[in-house]
């Protein structure tokens, strides 16, 4: 089955309130900005596709979000804002992107990143599942990458990297502000940019 949400924002009203798609359906985000917000949950065992009218549109979901499904951001910023597990997969295209933001996130053992735009704005993320992406942004908050990771540019603008792992850029990695911390290691393949007046902290 599918299930478009293309107009007008959604509110769960209680921590009960929930929104479950399920295994096999599709649960297609379209149209212009807009947001689900207060409390409750939503739960992806099927397929959330994020294809709205422009890259710079975004839909902001605050509940928690936990997904064994697929997440496939085509077009615009779908922005994970109150924590949730993840053990599916998460793919986009140059236009989508995905962002984790307010709350605590895992992405599990089972979980996968291929080819998709990630950013990291706010919270904690654990990335404990493969990871391979096409742009990774550390906003604020901390991501903590404890597996052997890769991704074509790294853009850390505030926030904390670390975690056990290695973070491999292929392309340029940029550091304007933030902290990179615990036992984690960047291999800047692709060129290291300093720049800015803030302080970076290596611990």
């Amino acid at each position: 089955s599918t299930a478009s949400w293309s107009e007008g924002s959604l509110q769960l009203v209680s921590a009960d309130s929930s929104i479950v798609n399920e295994a096999g359906a599709t649960f297609n985000i379209t149209g212009t900005n807009r947001s689900m917000f207060s409390s409750g949950t939503f739960s992806n065992d099927g397929s959330v596709v994020v294809n709205l009218d422009a890259a710079d549109q975004s839909v902001s979901v605050q509940p928690v979000f936990d997904s064994s499904g697929s997440i496939d951001a085509q077009q615009g910023r779908i922005s994970l804002n109150g924590g949730g597990t993840n053990s599916g997969s998460i793919t986009g295209s140059a236009d989508g992107v995905v962002a984790f933001g307010g709350g605590n996130h895992e992405l599990t053992a089972a979980s996968s990143v291929n080819g998709a735009n990630i950013e990291f704005n706010g919270g904690t993320i654990e990335v404990n599942g493969s990871y391979s992406a096409a742009n990774t942004t550390i906003g604020f908050g901390t991501a903590n990458i404890n597996v052997t990771a890769q991704t074509e540019t790294l853009d850390i603008t505030n926030g904390t990297i670390g975690g056990t792992g290695e973070m491999t850029a292929s392309g340029l990695t940029t550091f304007t502000s933030g902290n990179l911390a615990d036992d984690m290691v960047v291999r800047a393949e692709g060129g290291l940019d300093i720049n800015s007046t803030s302080t970076k902290q290596l611990f």
